[in-house]
């Protein structure tokens, strides 16, 4: 890590403790993220080790409804928010927003991920035996999450999804997915079309407290065995399907999950939330709306910041997407739109493929 950044930490670690006590620091690999995390290790002090985090920017979110909440103010305040309704997220232990930078609980290393590999791969005998708890646990939070009060006092409540932001999410899909093959005019008019009919469509839907980035590599499982929240600043109000679309689904984790387990959690997630059976209509949607975005994002993320490893999950988007909208083609009262973009990118998809992954098209997670 650079001189200043070190100094800048030592420095704000004096201030929370009024002593000198780092003995060591250490980079904590970031996502595709705005800010740096760095665990630092104390002399004689309790806790022994704190991770800090430092923003790079604190420019809030684009939202089309709601108020300007920087980021920095929005981790402190739904800090303290979300721990006063149970929500498991770190413990802050030092404000030291005039510096740029927070010191919150150190939970450890341990993503949801990594256990669910770990009973995918055999690598650890009781893993497999312990990873639908811990989704379990993932489902239990997020229900809770949902289950705060609209009344309470709190910005988070006042920004939300709106058809506009779908659709500037999908866009990154043409951009960066549907262009560089070279589509016609006509077909580009007709895929804006059917962005904004879905946009509409999730629109109307029901409005929760989201997450918004709620997936396994934003789950850490603790050294008590639970499984908690991290990166929640960016949380809005949203459909009531887009944070179980995220945990289920991110990247490759349904193929980890396997059918069966993937089936279970979905149905142990519509029974905490007591869904009705048209739930699943609402539920394909989202994910259909979540991994447009997500393969035209990740292929954005490898070309314009050289961060190539997001296009090993592409194929995968790519497949779930034509399932999805097969799923959805096939339902009795499903929207012609629907169909004509299922056609699109039926012409399309061996292009597709090929052209937004790379050379990473053939690999997998």
């Amino acid at each position: 890590m650079g001189e200043e950044a070190y100094k800048l930490l030592e420095n704000t670690v004096e201030r929370w403790l009024g002593r000198s006590a780092v003995q060591r620091i250490d980079p904590v690999t970031p996502d595709a993220s705005l800010r740096r995390y760095f665990r630092i290790t104390l002399r004689a002090a309790e806790p022994s080790s704190v991770v800090a985090m430092i923003f790079d920017s604190v420019a809030c979110p684009e939202y089309d409804v709601g108020q300007a909440v920087r980021t920095d103010d929005a981790c402190v305040e739904l800090t303290r928010f979300f721990r006063s309704y149970g929500i498991a997220v770190p413990e802050l232990l030092y404000d030291a927003r005039d510096l740029s930078v927070l010191l919150i609980e150190d939970l450890g290393d341990r993503l949801l991920i990594d256990a669910l590999l770990e009973a995918v791969s055999g690598a650890v005998p009781q893993a497999e035996a312990q990873i639908e708890t811990y989704y379990q646990q993932a489902v239990d939070q997020l229900v809770r999450l949902q289950s705060i009060p609209r009344e309470s006092a709190s910005f988070v409540f006042n920004r939300a999804f709106k058809a506009e932001t779908y659709c500037r999410e999908m866009f990154e899909f043409l951009d960066f997915v549907l262009r560089p093959v070279r589509i016609s005019e006509s077909e580009e008019k007709e895929v804006k079309s059917f962005f904004g009919c879905l946009a509409q469509t999730l629109d109307a839907c029901p409005k929760v407290l989201a997450h918004r980035d709620f997936h396994s590599w934003n789950l850490l499982i603790d050294q008590q065995d639970r499984v908690r929240v991290i990166d929640f600043q960016d949380a809005l109000l949203s459909t009531r399907c887009y944070d179980i679309v995220g945990l289920l689904n991110d990247r490759d984790t349904d193929a980890a999950l396997g059918e069966e387990r993937y089936e279970r959690l979905l149905n142990y997630f519509s029974e905490r939330i007591g869904s009705p059976p048209s739930w699943r209509d609402e539920y394909r949607r989202v994910l259909l709306q979540r991994d447009l975005k997500v393969a035209g994002r990740f292929c954005k993320l490898s070309r314009n910041r050289g961060l190539v490893h997001y296009e090993r999950w592409v194929p995968g988007t790519l497949r779930r997407i034509m399932r999805t909208l097969a799923a959805i083609c096939s339902e009795a009262a499903a929207e012609p739109f629907f169909v004509s973009f299922y056609a699109l990118l039926q012409d399309k998809l061996g292009e597709l493929a090929v052209s937004c992954s790379g050379a990473g098209a053939g690999k997998q997670a």
